[in-house]
């Protein structure tokens, strides 16, 4: 995304990441360790509730509910005779209706053809992208910023925020809603899911590592072990997720090319975000700073090689990442630390 996570207040960046780690973190507990952790259903109404309580800005919570509902509904069923079927079946149900339901939540409306919003609406069609499935976000956090969501191509919302619609030019727009398409068109939705079923994985060997130093780690706090998946999940999204994200969304600024679109507009469009948003040379764990991307399309505009070059290392990151993830799982599944996923 171009810049969702560009909030005005740094305490409002740090609140969504815990809000988010905290939802993942309370997902695995139902799937894994509810024998652990009796009280696990009881956390989303712990985190909603320390979040209200913690920000004046309650449309924030609007954020949330799309990803709390289904959390609390598979929480409500896993446990039911049969209920990982019905988990399963929940979760497929879900990568299609997710972005209705967001849609709903971030009370979302049909981005309207205009002058001004004609070419979006071509290049969307070029790119087969349904006008159906462009939006204006009036829930956002932040004033200008675009997203996409839905795992399933036919299925998948683009997302503007208004202000971004009315302060930036037609081509900074464009620029912007290529990048969007990138991010579908390269499958970086699909790989995101990979990271964050990846972090499931690997928490069975954390697991076991923990036991065999602290054999009696079972009797621990249930605190005490909740520490221990909050301290991996820091170190794994700051450092991991955030590593491929910051590639992820280099690739899909480079996706402009692709529509022989310049790179100056993406260059023009990432400014004039910094601009509005005071924050061009603000480090983002999961973007990178605005003029460092901005700084790579520079180096891409007198050297178009590196656009491949760069679509490549991608790929040999992300086969990277499934193998290891493939060797983590074999690994579970042919060993006694299986038991604990």
């Amino acid at each position: 995304m171009l810049g969702v996570f560009y909030l005005k207040k740094t305490s409002s960046t740090t609140r969504f990441l815990l809000m988010a780690l905290g939802f993942f973190i309370w997902f695995f507990l139902i799937l894994n360790a509810q024998q652990f952790f009796p009280w696990t259903p009881l956390l989303p109404l712990i985190f909603i509730t320390s979040f209200l309580l913690s920000s004046k800005k309650t449309h924030l919570f609007r954020l949330f509910l799309p990803i709390a509902l289904p959390y609390t509904a598979l929480s409500l069923i896993v446990n039911l005779r049969y209920g990982t079927i019905y988990a399963i079946l929940l979760i497929i149900a879900l990568a299609f209706a997710f972005p209705s339901i967001v849609n709903f939540f971030w009370k979302a409306r049909h981005l309207k053809r205009s002058e001004k919003t004609a070419p979006i609406f071509d290049l969307a069609k070029k790119a087969g992208f349904s006008k159906k499935k462009l939006f204006v976000w009036n829930a956002s956090p932040c004033r200008f910023t675009a997203g996409i969501i839905g795992l399933i191509p036919g299925f998948r919302c683009i997302f503007f925020t208004k202000h971004l619609l009315l302060e930036f030019s037609q081509d900074e727009i464009g620029a912007i809603l290529t990048h969007e398409i990138g991010h579908s068109k390269k499958g970086h939705l699909w790989i995101y899911l990979l990271l964050y079923v990846g972090f499931t994985i690997f928490l069975s060997p954390l697991f076991a590592l923990t036991y065999a130093f602290i054999p009696n780690v079972l009797d621990l706090s249930s605190l005490v072990l909740l520490a221990l998946f909050v301290a991996f999940g820091w170190l794994y999204f700051r450092f991991v997720f955030g590593y491929f994200s910051r590639q992820l969304e280099r690739e899909a600024d480079l996706y402009v090319t692709h529509f022989a679109i310049p790179v100056q507009s993406m260059i023009q469009a990432l400014q004039r975000l910094g601009e509005k948003t005071h924050a061009l040379k603000k480090d983002s764990w999961h973007h990178g700073s605005i003029q460092e991307r901005i700084t790579f399309l520079e180096k891409v505009k007198k050297n178009p090689n590196l656009i491949r070059s760069h679509e490549r290392w991608v790929k040999t990151l992300v086969l990277s990442y499934f193998a290891v993830v493939s060797v983590v799982f074999s690994f579970i599944l042919t060993s006694k630390t299986g038991g604990f996923l």
